[in-house]
């Protein structure tokens, strides 16, 4: 997110604040459809910065491993683009085979690390299927 980004981001949020107290103060009035529809009003605002966090918020590329012994049909490392740490642990669960989910969950079964753009050159990631 830009500077920007993040002013409007604050201003959104400090909105639905007032609304919210202003909803209280309502309810507490006993004007509860007043408050009803502040609230409606404030969730309704919520769940569009939600929306548009998830699509401004910066992304990382993660690199998650196995630490135990894979073994057939399951999958050993996975590159994804997440918001954090936690997102990218829970692709790697969307995405595992019959390894089970706490092997992506667990950080004593599995690492989780973010790419830099720093580093050696070389190749990144190489997929090959030998027979």
């Amino acid at each position: 997110m830009n500077e920007k980004d993040n002013e409007e981001f604050i201003d959104e949020w400090a909105i639905i604040l007032k609304l919210r107290y202003h909803a209280e103060r309502y309810r507490m009035n006993g004007e509860s459809h007043k408050a009803t529809d502040l609230e409606a009003e404030a969730d309704g605002l919520e769940d569009m910065l939600e929306d548009w966090r998830v699509h401004k918020a910066p992304t990382k590329l993660y690199l998650l491993t196995r630490i135990n012994d894979a073994g057939h049909d399951c999958m050993r490392e996975l590159v994804v683009r997440a918001q954090g740490k936690e997102e990218a642990r829970k692709m790697a669960v969307a995405q595992g085979q019959d390894e089970g989910p706490e092997e992506w969950t667990d950080p004593l079964r599995s690492t989780c690390v973010e790419l830099t753009s720093e580093g050696e050159s070389g190749p990144i990631c190489i997929d090959v299927l030998e027979g």
